[in-house]
């Protein structure tokens, strides 16, 4: 081997070459053939793909004497000058480390002189996305305008950090995570061409852990070459890149998922003593358990993977249902390592933080297998409408004193009396200044989806009445009792609205709901037939209900 890095050895000198960018590569060939070439292109995609490299390609090509279907011929003095780094017209500029106005100003001086070897200058500008936003103001009307003898090609991997300004006066090329098949295809070229031994299932974990990015790939492969003097293992390559044996992985999901906690962190920490970082593993566990979720969402979604799937990914598939799986990813993904200062201790508490949320998943799962849900709630199979009743309106006449009317009345009070004496209710007027009150303090607590508060202003309040330790609540908008139903059936809903009335009522109440119905009384009411449209108008012209009668 010569002592040139891998990567710069094997770094396309064709469009043909570059890999997994063919969308990019036969518009670019089309540009050159047809001699349509832009004065500023923007390449933009994530790391690893290609971008700076096909940047590279295009400058050649441009000024190349001998095109060939598009290519640079990479045989004339300008091709041979530029692959060597010494042609003067192709200019390259970091601009994470040139990215004042100072910089702008020196291309803006420099560009209005004439190519010194080829036909075109052509600006390379990588990392276009850290120009400060007055260099970048300070480059627009450059770039919009540059002199007939330049091109810029801007590459960056963060596009939307870039001046819209710019954004519109540029080509845009979107590069693409390469595949997994081509990295794989890549690599054995390449080691094919150096006459290494490999197995391919080192390959494949290789392309596996570089996300889509060729040049990770080949830099983890020189450094393989490099430690195992040629002849690459999986084990080799598992254990330096930090991923161990993949069954410790198995092993550590499924602990997560049986909710052991101290089994987990005891695991963690066993791979953190063998010098395998935080970061790897978990990057490892994320990996495995996205690979379960697909498998269980549709087999085919399962692209190649470090994981057996006979053994490693199906039998905790088969085990555990997707929504734990689910849920488990969605808290391991949620965890940010550049904000934390402790890695393992970040890695502890996420464990910690996942077992116990699954145990209360199961356990609320549980809960709500058994029944009766709630004892207490008593709710109706059918409900009719009744409108709200109308108390009867007090004339002159009827203020006079009537006997039959008197004993009457008398009997109720007495009834009403008794009732009270059994129940310790409280009276109507201190029920509705104590439903005010409930009303209030249910008004700041929110059940499993709606506020309970808003959901009992609903209520008639002319019905609050507690008899027997019992308190029906009359809805009058259906949509709103649905709602209160559902909030009730929920353990956490009733335990936050039996508490708030037994605080302000002095007592435990059974709670039962129920619809106003549609003549406007309710069900069970005694005062139900006074409410009759007949018997009202009766009554507002003077006359009194002696004693009511039902056809039952």
């Amino acid at each position: 081997m010569t002592s040139i890095s891998m990567y710069r050895k094997w770094r396309p000198k064709s469009f043909d070459e570059i890999s997994g960018q063919d969308h990019i590569s036969t518009t670019l060939k089309q540009a050159i053939i047809q001699q349509r070439i832009s004065h500023s292109y923007l390449f933009c995609g994530p790391r690893g793909t290609g971008k700076t490299t096909t940047a590279r390609v295009l400058s050649k090509a441009i000024n190349c004497l001998a095109i060939e279907g598009g290519n640079p011929c990479n045989k004339c003095t300008m091709c041979s000058s530029s692959n060597e780094g010494k042609f003067l017209d192709i200019i390259e500029l970091d601009a994470a480390s040139n990215r004042g106005i100072d910089e702008i100003r020196s291309i803006k001086e420099k560009i209005n002189f004439l190519p010194s070897e080829g036909t075109k200058k052509v600006y390379i500008i990588d990392e276009a996305h850290m120009l400060t936003d007055q260099a970048s103001n300070a480059f627009l009307k450059t770039l919009e305008e540059p002199p007939s003898h330049v091109t810029f090609i801007l590459c960056t991997t963060e596009p939307q950090k870039i001046l819209p300004t710019i954004l519109s006066r540029c080509q845009r090329y979107d590069f693409r995570k390469i595949s997994h098949p081509l990295i794989v295809q890549r690599l054995n070229s390449i080691i094919e061409s150096e006459g290494i031994v490999a197995e391919n299932a080192s390959l494949e974990v290789i392309a596996q852990s570089c996300d889509g990015s060729l040049r990770d790939a080949e830099t983890i492969l020189e450094q393989m070459i490099v430690s195992t003097n040629g002849n690459l293992k999986r084990q080799d390559v598992e254990n330096f890149i930090g991923i161990s044996n993949p069954s410790r992985w198995v092993d550590l999901v499924s602990l997560i998922l049986n909710q052991d906690t101290a089994g987990s962190i005891r695991l963690v920490n066993e791979s953190l003593s063998l010098g395998i970082e935080a970061v790897a593993i978990h990057k490892n566990v994320m990996n495995l358990l996205r690979s379960i979720m697909l498998y269980q969402l549709d087999t085919s979604l399962l692209q190649a993977s470090i994981y057996n799937l006979e053994s490693d990914i199906q039998p905790i598939a088969n085990k555990y249902d997707s929504a734990k799986i689910i849920q488990c990813l969605g808290m391991w993904n949620a965890v940010n390592f550049k904000t934390i200062q402790s890695d393992i201790l970040l890695l502890e508490l996420l464990i910690v933080k996942l077992t116990v949320n699954l145990i209360a998943e199961s356990d609320s799962n549980t809960i709500k297998t058994k029944e009766p849900i709630v004892p207490n709630i008593v709710l109706p199979k059918e409900s009719p409408k009744i409108p709200e009743p109308i108390k009867p309106t007090i004339t002159q006449d009827s203020a006079t004193p009537n006997p039959t009317n008197s004993s009457t009345e008398s009997s109720v009070s007495e009834s009403k009396t008794k009732i009270t004496n059994q129940t310790n209710s409280p009276s109507e007027s201190g029920i509705l200044n104590t439903w005010n009150e409930v009303i209030r303090s249910l008004g700041r607590q929110k059940g499993e989806k709606f506020n309970l508060g808003a959901l009992l202003r609903d209520c008639e309040k002319t019905s609050l009445e507690i008899i027997d330790g019992k308190m029906t609540l009359y809805f009058k908008n259906r949509a709103n009792f649905e709602r209160m139903e559902e909030e009730m059936s929920s353990p956490i809903s009733y335990n936050k609205v039996s508490e708030i009335f037994k605080k302000h009522f002095n007592q435990d109440l059974e709670i039962s709901l129920d619809m106003v119905a549609s003549n406007g009384s309710q069900n069970g009411s005694p005062n139900a037939l006074q409410n009759s449209p007949l018997v009202r108008v009766a009554m507002g012209m003077g006359a009194h209900v002696l004693q009511e009668k039902s056809d039952e």
